[in-house]
């Protein structure tokens, strides 16, 4: 059977179990949580045995909230979506920072044009549903048979309605209720799956638009790849028996609440015919889609990554591990990566001194003069006092041929 034509029992198949391992060669074993780490390194050229000297965030975390899991790791950089989130990362650790945009882009189809061709010409025009999803610990309960008036209401305009369910629910008997209520199911596999995000893509590239019942990943994905996007919000409650679990679950809302919530909510809310510029502004500013890298781009950052940890460079020796890479990087003349690795350090509120300094030299290194001034006056203005300063502006009236340059 064919990825959009699974039975249950291969849906079953598919999803796995409670008890998958997790089969991956990073130290950080949740980097491979959909596959992640795996998508990038072959993204990025990589061998599939390295391990990524950086921690990757396995989803789009809301708010202020961070996992403390990433955050502790003994690795000296957090790759995130977009660079709205670097702004909460900042606000958390010393840790190099990099944005790439959603983990989807990186992933090619688990199938080919060919086929996706004649699956599409197959289904006709398709509305892909994404019911809000459980997890290994918390199950989320809501009315199916509402949702499910939702989606015949809404598929009235398209041939096919396909339902994208999670490995849990899978397991849960979601797909079964669906199923019995006469839609087709499909799923991406178990989270631990290396092919998770291609099985996604491929999904995604079938369908014409998509529908959720809460926020979710798949909004972000779906609208980064072109596809239309409503969420028909509905009352959910999340059942997690675990009391530990519980009260991680309750921090997770607490840190994550926020207006977004809202603004995300009412832009989504009508029906999914096309994408408006303000859900793309959304889109970008959470998932990242304007600040996909190419594969040269981000090899060089996983490659600044691991140059990081075989420097030693640690969270206790440094309390901004990407400006002291920055100005090694000067110094071996090399301002392409010094400027790479400044990105995120320019989300601080204040950052270092020594970064400002280190940003302007690299800009007058590239030519930029216009840039390298506006990195000395935000250097003049928050240390005033550094060493490096007049340095900086004589560097800068000498390249412009200014007998004198103001901070």
């Amino acid at each position: 059977m064919g990825l959009f034509d699974a039975g249950h029992d291969e849906l079953l198949r598919s999803a796995g179990s409670d008890d998958t391992p997790l089969r991956t060669h990073e130290e950080h074993a949740s980097n491979d949580f959909y596959g992640n780490a795996s998508v990038l390194k072959r993204y990025a050229g990589l061998p599939r045995t390295a391990s990524l000297a950086a921690t990757v965030e396995h989803g789009v975390f809301y708010g202020d909230y961070v996992w403390e899991v990433d955050m502790d790791a003994p690795l000296p950089a957090v790759i995130a979506p977009s660079p709205a989130r670097l702004d909460t990362l900042a606000r958390h650790t010393p840790k190099a920072t990099f944005a790439i945009g959603p983990m989807v882009h990186y992933a090619p189809p688990s199938l080919g044009p060919e086929e996706l061709a004649a699956e599409k010409a197959r289904l006709g025009s398709v509305l892909l549903a994404f019911p809000k999803h459980s997890c290994h610990w918390t199950q989320a309960i809501y009315d199916i048979d509402a949702f499910c008036h939702t989606l015949r209401r809404t598929g009235r305009d398209f041939d096919t309605v396909l339902v994208c369910l999670y490995w849990k629910d899978v397991l849960q008997g979601t797909a079964r209720a669906f199923m019995e209520r006469g839609f087709r199911c499909v799923t991406a596999g178990h989270m631990y799956s290396p092919y998770f995000l291609n099985r996604l893509r491929a999904i995604i590239e079938v369908a014409d638009a998509g529908i959720a019942n809460f926020f979710s990943s798949a909004l972000g994905y779906c609208v980064h790849l072109g596809r239309p996007f409503r969420i028909a919000m509905q009352d959910m409650e999340f059942v997690t028996p675990d009391a530990a679990m519980q009260t991680h679950r309750e921090h997770i809302f607490s840190t994550s609440s926020g207006s977004w919530e809202a603004d995300i909510a009412e832009a989504f809310k009508g029906a999914p015919i096309t994408i408006t510029p303000h859900q793309r502004q959304l889109v970008d500013t959470m998932w990242g889609s304007a600040h996909v890298r190419d594969a040269a781009t981000l090899r060089r950052i996983l490659d600044l990554c691991a140059a990081m940890r075989t420097s030693g460079a640690s969270v206790a020796a440094s309390d901004c591990i990407a400006a002291d890479m920055a100005a090694l990087c000067m110094v071996e003349e090399r301002p392409d990566d010094a400027l790479l690795l400044l990105e995120g350090v320019l989300h601080r509120e204040t950052p270092p001194a020594r970064a400002l300094a280190t940003l302007a030299e690299a800009h007058l290194a590239l030519g930029a003069t216009e840039r390298a001034l506006d990195a000395a006056r935000r250097l003049a203005r928050s240390a005033p006092d550094d060493a490096r300063l007049a340095g900086l502006l004589q560097s800068i009236a000498t390249r412009t041929g200014a007998s004198t340059v103001a901070p």
